[in-house]
């Protein structure tokens, strides 16, 4: 009786596997793998279908090589914000400020700005402010980050900024979007 050669592994063979095999054994090794990692790309911070995003805003600012310190944007309702008309448009810092009260914002009452031909608008911040609260304003009426003056004296009567944190100058670009914009209560 003879004995089969013993396979070494070069020939077609039971324990030799072609590149067709190889490349399923890899792509069944990288579905696993991925299966495996989806959960955690699924977790806080993302959305899967039918839910609701949730927002949060924070700045990271570097320190020294090595360490970092994250700073959360302050709540709507800890600062005021003063609403100032730069423009003709009749109303605008009023439709504004009761935009940013829906929205959460402490607001006090609107008014003029000493110069009424502002054609971009822009937000300025107290002194003492933080620049997240700056931005934060700024991101919720559309307006970009450059938009933000942290220096210099706001185009406002200082007794209509009085206890205000962020002081926002409604140019026409934005008393425009909110011209004629009103909110309304039906009583019935």
């Amino acid at each position: 009786m003879t004995t089969p050669p013993a396979d070494d592994g070069d020939g077609p063979g039971p324990m030799a596997a072609g590149p067709a095999v190889k490349g399923i054994l890899i792509v069944a090794g990288a579905v696993v793998l991925g299966a495996l990692l989806l959960p955690s790309a699924t977790g806080p911070g993302t959305t899967t279908a039918g839910t609701t995003p949730v927002v949060t805003t924070s700045t990271t600012t570097t320190t020294r090589p090595g360490s970092t310190t994250t700073t959360s944007a302050p709540a709507p309702s800890t600062f005021k914000v003063v609403v100032a008309n730069g423009t003709t448009v009749p109303k605008a810092a009023g439709n504004i400020s009761t935009f940013l009260g829906s929205k959460g914002y402490s607001t006090l009452a609107a008014t003029d700005a000493t110069n009424l031909k502002e054609t971009t608008s822009f937000v300025f911040l107290a002194a003492g402010t933080s620049p997240a609260a700056g931005l934060e304003v700024a991101a919720v009426l559309g307006l970009p980050a450059t938009d933000l003056q942290t220096t210099g004296t706001p185009p406002v009567s200082s007794a209509n900024a009085v206890g205000a944190n962020v002081i926002v100058i409604a140019g026409a670009d934005l008393a425009n979007r909110f011209a004629g914009t009103t909110t309304s209560t039906t009583v019935g």
